[in-house]
């Protein structure tokens, strides 16, 4: 058991989740609908953003396709991340004035499908309340959450998906 323990405890020390065993804060920007024309972002705010490096898959899309977009960012910041269609990618503001929302950032460990929980890094356990949402986690892959502020919603940063959660169930 004591060797269970250690092992376990290198694991979380030396893995990609040892950063998200907590809640980091983040300012974000949520936008369903964002417009995509060539290498350039309109997002449901007005505010527009140039594409730094070309992304495979948003490149296969049609000039006006809409996406669901996550943009992670800070107020007055001329520079982002946008995470759309499974890829991160980094952006510059061209114009607007972008209008962030705070939230927490953790990891996913575990969705189960018959409760509809989210067992999150952050040791926090969520019930997903909207009983028509798909549950589209995969297990092959680390994912990344968002809770917001108000810590009614989680959104997954891969699929650009938002739930609707409850409060912490343990």
């Amino acid at each position: 058991m004591l060797l269970f323990s250690l092992l376990t405890a290198l694991l979380l020390l030396t893995s990609p989740l040892q950063t998200a065993t907590s809640q980091d804060r983040i300012s974000f920007i949520f936008s369903e609908e964002t417009r995509v024309d060539n290498a350039i972002l309109t997002l449901e705010d007005g505010s527009q953003w140039r594409m730094m490096q070309t992304a495979e898959a948003l490149g296969s899309l049609e000039a006006g396709s809409e996406i669901p977009v996550v943009l992670l960012g800070s107020r007055g910041s001329q520079s982002a991340l946008v995470y759309a269609l499974g890829t991160e990618i980094p952006v510059t503001r061209l114009s607007g004035e972008p209008v962030f929302a705070e939230g927490f950032r953790t990891m996913l460990l575990y969705a189960d499908p018959e409760t509809r929980r989210l067992h999150l890094a952050d040791g926090t356990v969520r019930r997903i309340t909207n009983a028509d949402a798909d549950l589209n986690f995969r297990s092959d892959r680390i994912t990344e959450i968002i809770i917001t502020r108000d810590r009614r919603h989680a959104i997954d940063l891969t699929t650009g998906t938002r739930y609707a959660v409850s409060p912490p169930v343990r």
